[in-house]
């Protein structure tokens, strides 16, 4: 973290840990224990240190310096957020099905989880006319998705009759089928290979909840008569949390 022309930078370099944490470089956490005494571990006193030193770069107070740090951290978070909104929003539609469909992502809230959750909300809020808050948990947030999520996988089925072959290129598989070979037979294929795909991976869920997420099929013609088709099927685990631990798991705020 640095100032040039007069403005806090942020990255991208990491010039390693924090001051509060025995780094020689001020960085953002220590901003936020300048400002949370009472909410960050660290010394605050070094962390002081580095406020003091990027102060005197901006003319400010150690506090103000802090504070520009958190405004300028808040605002760079938002835009990475609306960049990633906009990426999703701007990919090209492939198929009639996406297009009817239609769907944009437009974010209503801002949930916010992780250990410098309580000191980023304010400040977030002050850049954003969406409503900010934390999750439920928020400091163990990450860690309860990551012991609860269950085993989840994707594949993408690609089937041709005429030449009677099927393809799941990401998993380098490929077989041969019969030329009476159906869209429903290709969804059968897919879910089996996912299952079996879960159990290697360490999953304990004997019937994982597969959905269907894209299935087309379309004929294949020439000479003025259908030779075969041509089949698409993607499917995945749907995502969600390892079976029985839902119900017990309310995260009242």
């Amino acid at each position: 973290m640095r100032v040039e022309e007069g403005e806090v930078v942020i990255g991208p370099q990491r010039l390693g840990p924090a001051m509060a944490f025995g780094g020689t470089v001020p960085t953002p956490t220590d901003a936020m224990v300048v400002l949370n005494p009472d909410g960050s571990d660290g010394d605050r006193s070094r962390a002081e240190a580095g406020m003091r030193l990027l102060g005197q770069a901006l003319g400010v107070e150690t506090t103000e310096a802090a504070r520009r740090v958190m405004a300028t951290m808040s605002r760079a978070i938002l835009d990475h957020a609306w960049d990633g909104v906009a990426e999703i929003n701007g990919k090209p539609v492939y198929t009639i099905h996406e297009m009817m469909e239609n769907y944009t992502v437009a974010p209503s809230e801002i949930l916010l989880m992780g250990g410098p959750a309580p000191a980023l909300a304010g400040y977030l809020s002050d850049h954003t006319d969406l409503g900010v808050r934390m999750v439920p948990r928020w400091g163990v947030a990450n860690a309860i998705g990551a012991a609860l999520a269950r085993t989840t996988s994707e594949v993408t089925l690609f089937a041709d009759t005429e030449k009677k072959v099927i393809l799941i290129p990401e998993e380098n598989y490929a077989t041969t089928i019969p030329g009476n070979y159906t869209l429903a037979d290709a969804e059968e294929t897919a879910k089996n290979f996912l299952t079996e795909k879960a159990r290697e991976a360490g999953s304990r869920t004997a019937t994982p909840e597969i959905e269907i997420v894209e299935s087309m099929v379309f004929n294949m013609v020439r000479g003025f008569r259908t030779t075969g088709k041509n089949i698409r099927v993607r499917a995945q685990i749907k995502p969600g949390l390892i079976e029985g631990y839902g119900d017990g798991l309310a995260m009242e705020p």
